[in-house]
């Protein structure tokens, strides 16, 4: 199949739904923001809700990376998100930093999540998230023997270089690079920058995605931009981007895999 172009900019919102895994992880390494490690209990008890009434609203799908540990803990939750019809992909098991792990341990982490995510919905996972965005030399491989095609990591090294471009992290494997820029967790729990801040330097992204023609990949949790208090960040970049429908279309990335593109 040849490879094509889309005339409008994709656009990808990303959740992840790694819980009080990922807060607990965080504290102790004393990530700023983190008030109390159970704070990310916030998201998959009632956060993840409000998300997607947001998006029913809008009629929009998205994709949520889900931490396994966070699946066993919450199983309706994993299950509401999949009736919505949103895209489930793999945020490891534990939410512990590849680099320490093992290739052992790695392969534990992705077919223990892919599993759960199999018997609460009956999906196989076709995308991943890596724990703080850490990589493996381990990963290329063992993403391939658990079947997925896509895989979304912030690279900063190569932002500067060719901004988020979409390359091929293996083959058969699309990784859809996103930025510290476009994550929540970095505007508004660490660096906790004004609402409006956000939203001016998210518009200013995604303006620059579509002139350099790649993709735009918010990373967002549903204990972070699922509050009422910062759920208006995400409705105000719906309404931007609903506003230039001529110049930007919202996808999965599972779907955006499967359009083929060249960039």
């Amino acid at each position: 199949m040849t490879a094509a172009k889309l005339n409008k900019t994709p656009v990808l919102l990303t959740f992840d739904l790694d819980g009080e895994v990922s807060t607990r992880m965080a504290a102790k390494v004393n990530e700023p923001g983190i008030a109390d490690p159970e704070m990310g209990s916030y998201g998959p008890r009632q956060g993840y809700l409000n998300i997607l009434k947001l998006l029913d609203r809008y009629a929009i799908k998205a994709a949520f990376q889900i931490v396994g540990k966070i699946a066993e803990m919450y199983p309706d939750t994993i299950r509401a998100i999949h009736q919505a019809g949103h895209e489930l992909a793999i945020h490891s098991y534990t939410h512990r930093d590849y680099q320490t792990l093992s290739y052992e341990e790695i392969d534990e982490e992705l077919g223990s999540t892919q599993a759960l995510i199999k018997e609460l919905t009956g999906v196989t996972a076709k995308g991943h998230r890596s724990p703080f965005w850490r990589q493996s030399p381990h990963l290329p491989a063992l993403l391939a023997k658990h079947g997925i095609v896509w895989n979304s990591d912030a690279h900063i090294k190569y932002e500067v270089k060719d901004f988020l471009k979409p390359y091929y992290f293996s083959e058969n494997i699309l990784e859809l690079p996103s930025s510290e820029c476009l994550d929540d967790w970095t505007c508004l729990l660490t660096r906790k920058l004004p609402q409006q801040e956000v939203i001016a330097l998210w518009q200013e992204k995604l303006a620059a995605c579509r002139q350099q023609g790649v993709p735009f990949v918010l990373v967002m949790h549903p204990f972070i931009i699922g509050q009422p208090l910062f759920l208006p960040v995400l409705e105000a970049m719906l309404e931007i981007i609903k506003s230039q429908a001529d110049n930007f279309v919202l996808l999965c990335p599972q779907e955006l895999v499967r359009e083929n593109l060249s960039w």
